[in-house]
């Protein structure tokens, strides 16, 4: 059925690092109703072949109808369609740190 299909191509748009998850997880739970919430990652532009992000808090219940919606251990992540097809096997980290 094309639904196990697109579970399979949505499941691999992004992976979460334990370090980023863990920062994402505590930021969040100091949100109001943070199991309401969750990440929304849209490319809003390009510079070169570096990507231009846009990461925030939006509640589910508001997602649009074509937005892709993956969860990584426990944290809804939201891709706005327009965002999924240059997103897909991008790893979201925490910047090193120097």
């Amino acid at each position: 059925m094309a639904t196990d299909t697109t579970t399979e191509t949505t499941d691999a748009v992004i992976e979460v690092t334990p370090e980023a998850l863990a920062k994402i997880l505590e930021i969040r739970s100091a949100e109001d109703d943070p199991e309401t919430l969750g990440l929304r990652i849209e490319i809003v532009g390009a510079a070169g072949v570096d990507y231009q992000y846009d990461l925030s808090f939006h509640e589910l219940a508001k997602a649009e109808a074509d937005d892709v919606i993956v969860e990584r251990e426990g944290l809804p992540i939201v891709i706005p369609a327009n965002s999924v097809e240059n997103m897909t096997g991008a790893t979201l980290d925490l910047p090193a740190s120097g």
